[in-house]
């Protein structure tokens, strides 16, 4: 009688399913968010043009730079982008392509107080006037500096408004009209292009009316006006176009002849 009792109950838990032949499914842990996306029948993974090096990361698009140097002996990169060359850095020198030095003048900051406001000449200094901040960010100009027509290494000057207009229209990118209301001009580009370009834009910094701060790469251009009875010159970013006081520094690229 037993065994018919245990023969039934055994039965009874095969046919429902309680115990199986396979092997039980193992639940892992799950850490942070879930994202699943679907590849496209057909496509072929390796189409993409970055490619994935042994460590598992992308590797950057392989892009042919040159070399030009300064009066100082500062080696920059440089790329071709159309049919002009363009620094891939942003200028360091101090010293115009003549010989004459330009005037340094550490005291920047902090906002409110800073002598560059009284400058009428070419000046230079360094961001948080530390020296040691020129290898990645240059150094900083007010445009005085460069309406001399002497910053640039010789052969080479400070874009115009419409130099930085063509780079940008020759990238793909649009530029809105400047707009005397906002003080500045929309710049439609993809940060992609730019990237794949070989520009470097790096990262925005600046000395203005509030010291040194972090800002959006911002770069003087040759073109200056009067705002307000006091000189303005334009500056040229891929997300606006701006307008600033001529005394405030900020960085250069230049521009092959």
């Amino acid at each position: 009688m037993k065994f018919k009792e245990f023969f039934l109950l055994f039965l009874i838990l095969v046919i429902t399913g309680m115990i199986s032949c396979e092997k039980p499914v193992e639940i892992l842990p799950f850490y942070g968010s879930l994202s699943i996306s679907r590849m496209p029948k057909n496509q072929n993974p390796e189409a993409d043009s970055s490619k994935t090096n042994s460590s598992g990361t992308t590797d950057s698009p392989i892009i042919d730079y040159g070399s030009v140097s300064d009066i100082d002996g500062n080696i920059y990169k440089t790329i071709q982008i159309g049919n002009r060359t363009w620094m891939a850095e942003n200028l360091k020198t101090t010293t115009y392509n003549d010989g004459n030095k330009i005037y340094f003048c550490p005291d920047g900051g902090p906002a409110g107080y800073t002598l560059w406001f009284g400058l009428g000449k070419g000046a230079y200094c360094w961001y948080d006037n530390d020296p040691s901040q020129n290898k990645d960010l240059g150094a900083f100009y007010n445009w005085h500096a460069v309406n001399t027509d002497k910053l640039c290494p010789a052969g080479w000057h400070v874009p115009s408004y419409s130099e930085w207009e063509s780079l940008i229209t020759f990238l793909g990118g649009k530029v809105y009209p400047f707009s005397e209301q906002t003080d500045n001009a929309r710049v439609n580009i993809q940060e992609s292009i730019i990237e794949k370009s070989g520009f470097n834009p790096g990262t925005g910094h600046c000395l203005c009316g509030w010291g040194f701060i972090e800002y959006y790469p911002y770069w003087w251009t040759s073109n200056s006006y009067i705002k307000y009875n006091f000189p303005y010159a334009y500056l040229i970013g891929f997300e606006y176009i701006s307008d600033e006081p001529q005394s405030y520094g900020f960085n250069v690229r230049c521009l092959k002849d």
